[in-house]
């Protein structure tokens, strides 16, 4: 049977470490995409083709 690598973690360093490491995880991939989609789109334009219609 494997073991989730969080419980891997948990075992040898504490729980508390497991969920401090997946949650730093989780917030670093949040950033990045966030990131991604800002320079998406300035590439792309979409802040400039507003019309008033």
């Amino acid at each position: 049977m494997r073991v989730a690598p969080e419980g891997r973690v948990a075992e040898f360093a504490g729980v508390p470490a497991g969920v401090a490491g997946a949650g730093a995880l989780g917030a670093a991939c949040c950033v990045l995409l966030a990131l991604d989609a800002r320079r998406t789109e300035r590439r792309d334009g979409a802040d400039q083709h507003v019309t008033g219609r």
